[in-house]
């Protein structure tokens, strides 16, 4: 399937885009710690970094090396064992190789795009023109250089997406058709929401072969890929005692019962949430779900679904519409999953729908755009307005508390008595850089934590664990989990430092605890 461009301007082209593409995101990736931090690198990516560095140095999937832990995407941790697992104290170095390994494989994702656009639309300039798009996506850089597992979660959807081509129109034997659920089941290690793209790749598949010989390749297909995660689901259930990842449940956990706590458990009370989860303006302002940045990005992608209606309606390419609809369902189900039931989105969810865009943009351009200054316009236009847009978002960044967090670890270093024992809600950073067992409290990368929760008995889990100092925000303990921390709130817990944040901020203040055990003894 893989086309070898063959005019020496289209080579040319393709190479200076893909190098273009990794030179932003390399200037990135090697940006001081304390920018990344600021801008795009969120707290759960350190969770990944504790759990490698622990498994190797201590030989437990923990980010306290006491806990262990299923919250977490296996097969990213595998990747990142090499970096952060043989680092006896791993530091910012280790972060920045890490980052460096991410924009590798977004660079083999590139290149994948520009394959299967060329493949769909018999022109070389369109490949190139698709990888421009998703390269220069600030969406796209930022959350690949996030430390996540967004990079190789994209690369495995499309690597699954060649290997499914491939099968359609060239070699639908046996033989590729293990291959093809062997890629779905790695789809789903690298991310498990991935089970969306892979249930609509498969009907697809049924649709596009209309036969009965297609409907068992696709049942078969689908068994292989259930077969190839079974040892995760497996592991997961004996290391913590649960199928599913806990990083996956936690959250929304929490959020469901403060809104059963606050206001009920009606359906109207549900219905309201899911409507104020769909309302929540700062997701769709930064177009979060849309995979392109702003509010504008939604209005793009209703001009490419007209589009693309239209050229189906007159011209049904069943392989287009067999590469491109699953894509569109797959973004659909995660919005309804991640803001309808979960009620947790985050930006890194919806790479695949960025992924969509460069793809279907162009296949709407091949059906309406005759000439190339027509083609150079919107090209021009587009890239202007992604620009800008990632200007504004180095600007503004994510995560600008997180500069406090970092600072926190630098003074937990220098007053924590070594030997004493941390938890935080948020304990990434901590953990990573403070050189103190930290314990996490919001049950994502602890099972314990997460049990603790639901019993709504934080703080007694907090005093059984010997934990000396609680450290976070007054967003996180004040409100989010007050519900949750039982017997011993507030008086268990004495204020010895505030180490910043803003008090009528959204997060409020950064307080440091004392936890007073004498309050859980018998009198």
């Amino acid at each position: 399937m893989f086309h070898l461009f063959k005019s020496r301007r289209s080579k040319l082209a393709f190479i200076g885009v893909i190098f273009i593409g990794f030179v932003i995101r390399i200037l990135v990736a090697w940006q001081p710690i304390s920018i990344l931090l600021a801008k795009n690198l969120p707290d759960d990516a350190y969770y990944y970094f504790m759990l490698a560095h622990n498994a190797i140095q201590h030989g437990i999937v923990s980010v306290d090396a006491v806990n262990p832990t299923n919250g977490f995407h296996p097969l990213w941790f595998a990747f990142l064992l090499p970096i952060f697992g043989w680092a006896h104290l791993p530091g910012n170095l280790q972060v920045h190789l890490a980052l460096t390994l991410a924009c590798i494989l977004d660079v083999v994702s590139m290149w994948v795009i520009g394959q299967t656009t060329v493949v769909l639309t018999r022109k070389e300039s369109w490949g190139v023109l698709a990888i421009w798009l998703y390269a220069i996506n600030p969406i796209v850089i930022l959350q690949t250089t996030n430390g996540l597992e967004t990079p190789l979660a994209s690369l495995t959807l499309l690597l699954f997406l060649w290997l499914f081509i491939q099968w359609l129109t060239r070699s639908p034997s046996v033989t590729t058709t293990i291959f093809v659920g062997i890629a779905g089941g790695f789809m789903f290690l690298a991310r498990s929401d991935s089970v969306f793209f892979l249930g609509f790749a498969l009907l697809a598949a049924v649709w596009y072969w209309r036969n009965q010989a297609g409907l068992w390749r696709s049942i078969v297909a689908g068994i292989v890929s259930v077969l190839v995660v079974i040892p995760w689901f497996t592991w997961s259930y004996f290391a913590v005692g649960g199928w599913f990842q806990d990083s996956g449940m936690a959250v929304p956990y929490a959020i469901r019962q403060r809104v059963a706590i606050e206001y009920g458990e009606g359906i109207s009370v549900v219905f309201g949430e899911i409507l104020r989860q769909f309302a929540f303006l700062p997701g769709w302002l930064r177009g979060d779900a849309s995979g392109l940045p702003l509010v504008f990005g939604f209005f793009l992608w209703l001009i490419v679904l007209v589009g693309l209606f239209f050229r189906w309606r007159t011209n049904p390419v069943r392989l287009e519409m067999v590469v491109v609809l699953p894509f569109l369902g797959a973004g659909l189900a995660l919005i309804v999953v991640h803001l309808g039931i979960r009620w947790y989105p985050r930006p890194w969810y919806f790479m695949s729908t960025a992924i969509a865009f460069a793809i279907s943009f162009i296949l709407v351009m091949d059906a309406y755009m005759r000439s190339e200054k027509a083609v150079f316009y919107s090209v021009s236009m587009l890239s202007i307005y992604l620009i800008v847009s990632g200007y504004i978002f180095w600007q503004v960044g994510y995560y600008p508390w997180q500069i406090y967090m970092l600072e926190t670890s630098d003074w937990i270093s220098e007053n924590i008595p070594t030997g004493a024992n941390v938890a935080s809600f948020n304990s990434g950073i901590y953990a990573y850089y403070s050189n103190r067992r930290v314990v996490n409290l919001d049950g994502v990368v602890n099972h314990k934590a997460f049990q603790a929760i639901q019993q709504s008995n934080v703080l007694e889990y907090i005093h059984q664990s010997e934990i000396d100092y609680l450290i976070d925000t007054d967003n996180a303990i004040q409100r989010e989990y007050a519900p949750f921390m039982g017997k011993g709130y507030p008086e268990a817990l004495e204020e010895i430092a505030i180490l910043g944040g803003k008090a009528d901020g959204p997060l409020g203040l950064l307080r440091v605890y004392r936890i007073n055990h004498s309050f859980f003894l018998p009198p």
